[in-house]
């Protein structure tokens, strides 16, 4: 199985060149991220048609970021990770 990862930084700027890249790119999986997309204007029809299936994370899901910053605080802090760990 081929995962692709890729920080597309805005979906709808980057969709011509994405799925151009989803046809060069031979992946299972494609996790794309920073889409700076809210849910009305993603481009669902025109991803859809080169792939199998599509999950999105509602953009009203806002506690990734969060847990991401506090993960990178507590990591600064490799004791405390390790005793949490443990």
């Amino acid at each position: 199985m081929k995962i692709a990862t890729w920080n597309v930084n805005s979906v709808n700027a980057r969709l011509p060149t994405m799925l151009e890249v989803f046809k060069a790119v031979p992946a299972d999986v494609w996790c794309l991220q920073e889409l700076k997309c809210i849910d009305e204007k993603f481009p669902r029809e025109d991803i859809e048609a080169l792939c199998n299936s599509l999950y999105k994370i509602p953009k009203t899901i806002e506690k990734f970021a969060e847990s991401a910053e506090e993960f990178r605080k507590k990591s600064a802090n490799p004791p405390e990770l390790k005793k949490r760990i443990a």
